[in-house]
């Protein structure tokens, strides 16, 4: 789990600090969008089989 940060701790935060998080939260929405794009296939496929079993 990402951690969660309030914005007063954002706001003490220093310029790189706060590029560090962004850049963890864009890996972190990348990993979630392939996973997603994933389960959207597993479950095509899986529809896909019930259809013709």
């Amino acid at each position: 789990m990402c951690q969660k940060f309030t914005p007063d701790e954002l706001n003490k935060m220093d310029h790189q600090s706060k590029n560090e998080v962004i850049y963890q939260m864009q890996d972190r929405l990348d990993k979630l969008e392939h996973d997603y794009e994933n389960l959207i296939e597993q479950i095509r496929l899986a529809n896909q089989c019930l259809l013709y079993t």
